[in-house]
Order: structure tokens, then C-alpha cells, then sequence
């Protein structure tokens, strides 16, 4: 299992290096809160930067979840709520979309394996333009402990199991 973790790791590497100029969208820090066995819901964060004027996300996808969805969480009256954005979320050149606790974030749901701390989840951005042109990006998003200090963690990837590549996390994919 490892070793097709690490396979899959490089090729989607080899790729986002060979396609990095063509991505106007970019994801960085991005990673997956681990679960325990039993649990079949997570959540997704990221911060997401574009060079277009106005641009949404619109979509999530990942092989690790029957169902992901993109979610508000908000405090009303000192009551937490969560909502489905089904429209998507709108940013800006000037203002990256944060995927954070307590703020949007990415629901991963009726997980179909339990994400271990350490491996790399793939998952799929879906943008849409304001003039309606759509692309999608590929992200490796690392599986971090549940504890609150994993929301602040950056890791180096290193370049161990890569064959001497940078590790991408983002990357065009149309």
C-alpha cells in the first residue's frame, strides 16, 4: 500500500511539474484531518489563490469519500452551524479562499478507508470563472493528526520517496 501511495505521489509529481505554468489557481497547506476506524466523516482545509479577478469553487472530489461537499461554518447566538455551500464559494486575486476549522472547509464524507496520519489523500478542485469556463486541479493533501496542532503543522515534503522531485501539491488538470 505504501508503495503505490508512493507511486501515485510521483506520478501526480511528474505531472504538476510538467503542467505548473499552466495553473492560475493555487493550493497550498493542504491536508486532511485523520479519523479513527469507525468514523466515516472528515474534514478538508487548504488555502486556495487565483490570478483572476473573480473566480469560485464549485466542486470537491476524492477517491477516499463516497460524497464531498464544500461547507460554511459559522456561530449564530452562540450556536455553531454548518451549510453546504451548493453554489460554491467566490474569491478573488486579492483574497485567497481559506479552507480552515471553524470557517468554509471541505467535507469528506462516507469515508470508504479510514486516511492514517502521514499518507497523501488525493483530491480534485472544480473552479468556474466568472465568465464560465471551467478547470479543475489535482491537490495531494497530507493526512495530519486530529489534535488542534496539526492546523497550524507545515511539513517540508522532502524529497525521500520522490526521487530527488519537489513535491507539487497543486496542479492543472483539464
Amino acid at each position: 500500500m505504501k508503495k503505490m501511495i508512493q507511486s501515485v505521489s510521483l506520478c501526480l509529481s511528474m505531472i504538476a511539474i510538467s503542467n505548473v505554468a499552466l495553473a492560475q489557481e493555487t493550493v497550498t497547506n493542504a491536508w486532511v484531518r485523520a479519523t479513527v476506524a469507525s468514523q466515516k466523516a472528515t474534514g478538508m482545509f487548504a488555502t486556495i489563490s487565483t490570478t483572476h479577478n473573480v473566480m469560485r469553487l464549485v466542486k470537491v472530489s476524492s477517491d477516499i469519500a463516497a460524497v464531498t461537499q464544500i461547507h460554511e461554518m459559522t456561530m449564530s447566538d452562540g450556536v455553531m452551524r454548518m451549510r453546504e455551500m451548493t453554489d460554491g464559494v467566490a474569491f478573488d486575486k486579492n483574497s485567497p479562499l481559506e479552507l480552515k476549522p471553524g470557517g468554509y472547509h471541505v467535507m469528506l464524507l462516507d469515508l470508504k478507508r479510514t486516511p492514517i496520519v502521514g499518507e497523501v489523500v488525493t483530491v480534485i478542485f472544480s473552479f468556474e470563472s466568472a465568465a464560465g469556463q471551467r478547470s479543475d486541479l489535482v491537490v495531494a493533501a497530507e493526512v495530519r493528526p486530529v489534535s488542534s496542532k496539526a492546523m497550524g503543522h507545515t511539513k517540508d515534503h522532502g524529497m525521500a520517496g520522490h526521487g530527488g522531485m519537489k513535491h507539487v501539491e497543486g496542479m492543472k488538470h483539464n
